[in-house]
């Protein structure tokens, strides 16, 4: 009995001794929402964010109440810093080493491929199973197979309509019960020509009844230099968006192909051109720099339900009808992200944070829609109804993941649970996870670049005497700076890619 006592008693102190060498260790626990809180006391820091979009127009009440949550749970709090949708202050904050610990990037924002191979961004890739092990679970393979550059992450994926769904949308009042055009808003589909009565109809109505265009707009559609929100359905751009290549989605083929040689493409300026030469969309769009906040009719990516959320704010609802998807790419994937700056000296302490704004139900409502009993309240349906309007709405798509939102109403309660059914049952672009290694074409790229930004914002927006002629000069240019170089290449990293697979 003596002998097992004192057995008893080593293996008491063994097991004292090894918790104690675990709790000096390793101070950090998990909390009940998944993301990692402090058991003791530690220093706290505030971090410098630039996120997305513009800044609120009262966000005083509300960040001073993110950090006191966040300054409870995780000893963190942030510098809100908004961009205002201009990049180019960023791009030249990352680019010269300025200060910032977490910022909005994208494959369309900030250049998230070109930050990361020019070390602009740190390389989480380990941190995040170490650090941040329950984000690590969260989000799906797929999408960080998708944040993947020359096999490192570098940036945190918003997890959200990963598997990117393009619609149609419109303002109902003006639209469906003004110009009665519900059949032709129905009938509205990927080619661009489905939507040509549509907007034939509204203008008709318009001409009329003599009922001017809601919020000065001068056409049923209306949009700047870029021209029309995804222009590009249907396409993998392997990361190089603005250079009219990929591979075209549902082709059955991986073959590289110059965009501005499709049928379907081509037809598509053909009719941006009779849209501009008719008066269906707004003159002068090529020049126009900043896009429309409100439309008559309009697209975006989005979701069954979002429209509550794209009518937040505005002094209308909206009705939308699907144009194309869902499916996954890299550049959906890659839609929104955050990144954070490798010469932080608070990297983990910043993961960290994104993990909690992440998984942190009442926080990420918070950053979403402000102050609870404030700006909004739930109600018995599951559903946020706003009280201050547009005080706070700071762009909830950008921040981080959407399934952790209550919906806002009147969109329905499960919305998110079915959009994350949609992506859970997506197709996926079999160039998932591919971005190009384009070191040798640095030449050639920026010469073809330059072909395309001369003539891309006349015949993104219908503004050209003939489109035939313009392509035609298009691609004798793009043939000079080394267009077939390029794909070549291209063709050549997409088959090897293929093949490891």
């Amino acid at each position: 009995m003596k002998g097992k006592f004192k057995a008893i008693s080593l293996l008491l102190a063994i097991a004292m001794a090894a918790s104690m060498f675990v709790a000096c260790k390793n101070d950090k626990k998990t909390g009940s929402n998944g993301t990692s809180s402090q058991s003791g006391k530690r220093e706290e820091v505030n971090l410098i964010w630039y996120h997305w979009g513009d800044t609120p127009k009262r966000p005083d009440g509300v960040i001073k109440e993110l950090n006191k949550m966040s300054k409870e749970a995780i000893q963190t709090t942030v510098d809100f810093r908004f961009t205002s949708g201009d990049d180019q202050k960023l791009k030249t904050i990352m680019s010269t080493g300025g200060e910032f610990d977490i910022a909005f990037t994208c494959a369309w924002f900030a250049n998230y491929v070109v930050a990361a191979q020019n070390n602009q961004l740190a390389d989480i890739t380990d941190k995040l199973q170490t650090v941040t092990p329950k984000l690590w679970e969260y989000i799906p393979e797929n999408c960080w197979t998708g944040s993947r550059v020359k096999g490192k992450i570098y940036a945190v994926p918003t997890y959200k309509d990963s598997a990117a769904t393009q619609y149609w949308q419109a303002n109902k009042e003006y639209v469906i019960d003004g110009a009665k055009a519900e059949a032709e808003f129905k009938a509205t589909s990927k080619a661009l020509s489905t939507v040509t009565p549509l907007l034939e109809k509204v203008k008709k109505y318009h001409d009329e009844s003599k009922k001017p265009y809601p919020h000065d707009l001068t056409a049923p559609l209306n949009y700047n230099w870029a021209g029309l929100n995804g222009h590009n359905n249907g396409w993998d751009t392997l990361g190089l968006d603005n250079l009219r290549l990929g591979i075209k989605i549902g082709s059955n083929s991986t073959k590289v192909q110059n965009m501005y040689e499709d049928t379907e493409y081509i037809n598509d300026l053909k009719t941006l051109k009779y849209w501009y030469d008719n008066g269906l969309v707004n003159k002068g769009a090529s020049e126009v720099e900043k896009d429309f906040e409100f439309k008559v009719i309009g697209t975006e990516q989005g979701w069954e339900g979002c429209e509550a959320e794209w009518a937040f704010g505005k002094d209308y609802s909206i009705v939308i009808n699907k144009k194309y998807g869902p499916i996954y790419t890299t550049g959906s994937i890659q839609g929104a992200m955050n990144g954070i700056s490798p010469n932080s000296k608070k990297i983990d302490r910043a993961l960290e944070y994104l993990e909690y704004a992440n998984l942190n139900k009442e926080y990420r409502n918070t950053l979403a829609y402000g102050v609870k009993g404030v700006n909004w309240k739930l109600n018995d349906q599951g559903q946020v109804e706003s009280l201050t309007k547009d005080d706070w709405a700071p762009g909830a798509w950008a921040q981080t993941s959407i399934f952790e939102l209550y919906p806002l109403k009147p969109a329905p309660a499960d919305m998110y649970t079915n959009l994350k059914a949609v992506n859970d049952s997506a197709e996926a672009s079999p160039l998932v996870g591919f971005i190009p290694n384009v070191d040798n074409l640095q030449t050639e790229i920026a010469a073809c670049q330059a072909v395309v930004d001369k003539q891309y914002k006349y015949i993104q927006t219908g503004n050209v005497k003939d489109v035939d002629a313009t392509i035609k000069q298009i691609n004798t240019d793009l043939k000079t700076a080394g267009y077939d170089k390029i794909i070549a290449e291209l063709q050549k990293q997409v088959d090897e890619f293929l093949k490891a697979k």
